[in-house]
């Protein structure tokens, strides 16, 4: 049950990770507006999809690659 709670949390951490860095790669790109690097997350439909995109994938791979590794 403890590795469980491990995984889970070092997922939610690398998806909070992965989120915050798809949505300044969306503003590379030009995809967002009113942001101020790296603080100020502004709007832009397409730096926020990809921002949640990232941010689930992200989640998604590092708790099935540490559950598959058992830990």
């Amino acid at each position: 049950m403890h590795r469980k709670w491990l995984r889970v949390v070092t997922a939610v951490i690398v998806g909070i990770i992965c989120g915050w860095g798809g949505y300044w790669l969306g503003h590379l790109a030009g995809w967002s507006i009113d942001a101020d690097w790296p603080t100020t997350i502004g709007g832009g439909t397409g730096a926020i999809l990809l921002s949640v995109g990232l941010a689930a994938a992200g989640a998604l791979v590092t708790y099935a690659g540490l559950a598959r590794r058992g830990r």
